[in-house]
């Protein structure tokens, strides 16, 4: 059984006939698709809900020519900073002894 917002459907139900359904109440939202898709997902063996996470992660890492391009200059500006002598180089040793 599915719940969304006030509406139970059975889960045996089509995901699309579900939609559509809960499409024409006043209260549809693209939440509502996600709580549709995570209903559906859960129910899949776990193999598969692991192949549906990476092809999520997957299409959040998409390149970004502005981020890329921002880490670029701050890229730049930190070396031209330990070049002037603004700022010091730590080994890998001392980054883990701060975080651990």
């Amino acid at each position: 059984m599915l719940y969304l917002s006030g509406h139970i459907f059975l889960s045996h139900q089509n995901p699309e006939n579900v939609k559509n359904q809960y499409k024409s109440t006043a209260c549809y939202h693209m939440a509502d698709t996600a709580e549709i898709l995570c209903a559906q997902i859960v129910q899949l063996p776990s193999e598969e809900r692991m192949q549906v996470v990476e092809r999520i992660l997957d299409s959040l890492d998409e390149p970004d020519a502005s981020m890329d391009a921002l880490w670029a200059k701050e890229a730049d500006n930190r070396l031209a900073a330990y070049r002037r002598g603004e700022i010091r180089a730590v080994t890998l040793s001392e980054v883990i002894a701060k975080y651990h």
